[in-house]
């Protein structure tokens, strides 16, 4: 409950997507590293609608080092009944 407010979340995600290293359908094998970065706050309304503002960063998308970074901002909406 951050910000003292009951049903809150305030998250953060680090990960990395799956990465195929070897294999017949590998045409471009690249030492790229690819990273996924989220940031989201869950604005509980009432106890059925939430707001869920968030932002992610894919670092490297396809683990191919010369693609450029993708940046998205996002608002979800949860309807819960």
């Amino acid at each position: 409950d951050p910000f003292g407010r009951k049903g809150d979340i305030l998250g953060f995600i680090y990960g990395q997507p799956l990465k195929l290293n070897n294999g017949v359908a590998v045409a471009n094998v690249d030492t790229g590293n690819s990273t996924h970065y989220e940031v989201f706050y869950r604005y509980l309304v009432n106890d059925n609608i939430s707001i869920t503002p968030g932002f992610f960063l894919v670092t490297d998308p396809g683990h191919i080092s010369r693609n450029n970074d993708i940046f998205v901002g996002t608002i979800r909406t949860t309807f819960s009944f």
